[in-house]
């Protein structure tokens, strides 16, 4: 069935671009991270080439790509999760001088180089919890804890590192 608009028929398309991010018609993101991981191992081809300058490079790198739009890589499907855990990988190898035939698992034990999957609800979650206990304005405070249960929010947090975050603890 295709939509009409004051009697035109409107033309669908499987794909487009809108705000940095490629959609697709089943919103699989799968064109989107496949961009994404090409345009992020080309970069990071590049920024090998800056020597001394490359911790800083390669941290800009990855917090600009990677990380623009992670709301969007909540729950998506494993075989591009891997892709992405692929760049965090290669971007670790880099700084760290890893060699490519050696194990990764004790570098991306750093806080910094969680699991591609981790890091982005580690990020989507952030920014909630921020905005409660740390540096919220009373709008996002007032927003956030509109619906209260029975229970205070601090005990729905089941890792306790997680609570000292941004130098808060329970009461």
């Amino acid at each position: 069935m295709v939509p009409l608009l004051d009697g035109i028929a409107l033309s669908l398309k499987e794909q487009f671009h809108s705000l940095g991010v490629l959609l697709d018609s089943r919103l699989l993101l799968d064109k989107q991270v496949a961009a994404l991981v090409v345009s992020t191992f080309y970069l990071l081809q590049l920024v090998s080439q800056l020597g001394p300058f490359l911790a800083t490079a390669v941290h800009a790198l990855i917090k600009s790509r990677l990380d623009c739009c992670n709301a969007l890589y909540v729950g998506l499907p494993l075989r591009n999760v891997w892709k992405l855990q692929l760049v965090h990988n290669a971007a670790a190898r880099m700084l760290t001088g890893v060699g490519h035939r050696n194990y990764i698992t004790s570098t991306l034990a750093r806080p910094y180089w969680f699991p591609s999957c981790f890091w982005v609800q580690f990020k989507v979650l952030v920014l909630p919890f921020k905005a409660v206990y740390v540096l919220g304005s009373p709008y996002l405070k007032g927003c956030l804890l509109s619906s209260e249960g029975t229970r205070p929010l601090w005990l729905c947090f089941r890792c306790p590192r997680l609570l000292k975050l941004g130098g808060w603890q329970p009461r």
